[in-house]
């Protein structure tokens, strides 16, 4: 579980697939189930006393979940004044992009292809056979080989989702294995 303060008076919490699980939530959730509302404020009171957050008002507190599609989640829990619904946005760094390879047959391709090159990833992560890999700084030519290779990720929140829950293969501050 990852907790941050976020802005506008509000508590974000990052859960992993297998914490998903664990608590039985998913994204259709029912806020009238009794069961389904004492888990959240179980997931609120926990998160909150790890951080030491003391919300700005006690106004009524409105509770939002954004699922991602490897099964984590988001859990925000903000108290609004004067409006109804918090927005919740993340933006990647605009000189930072991932992509993603799926099949092993791609990224030996794209492996021999890159040694060629006098350019590598900046970052390379790995999760259930798929590799990311996250470019921050300019090199045309990686980014045109991972193009043919790998798939662009836009999600809004995936760099650092990428960073929490994927295993790090290399990062270019050291190598990890």
């Amino acid at each position: 579980m990852k907790i941050e303060i976020g802005e506008n008076n509000s508590l974000l919490v990052f859960l992993t697939k297998n914490e998903v699980h664990t608590l039985h939530l998913h994204e259709h959730i029912s806020f009238e189930d009794e069961a389904s509302r004492k888990i959240l404020q179980s997931v609120y009171r926990d998160a909150a006393l790890h951080v030491g957050f003391v919300p700005q008002t006690y106004e009524k507190r409105v509770t939002e979940l954004l699922p991602f599609s490897d099964g984590s989640m988001l859990l925000c829990f903000s108290f609004p004044r004067g409006r109804r619904r918090l927005k919740v946005t993340a933006r990647r760094k605009r000189d930072c992009k991932i992509y993603e390879v799926v099949s092993q047959a791609d990224l030996s391709a794209f492996l021999d292809n890159a040694a060629r090159l006098d350019c590598v990833p900046q970052e390379v992560y790995e999760s259930d056979g798929c590799y990311r890999f996250v470019l921050t700084g300019e090199c045309a030519a990686l980014e045109h080989l991972l193009k043919e290779y790998a798939a662009p990720v836009t999600e809004a929140l995936a760099l650092p989702g990428t960073r929490e829950y994927w295993r790090a293969v290399f990062s270019s501050d050291e190598t990890v294995q």
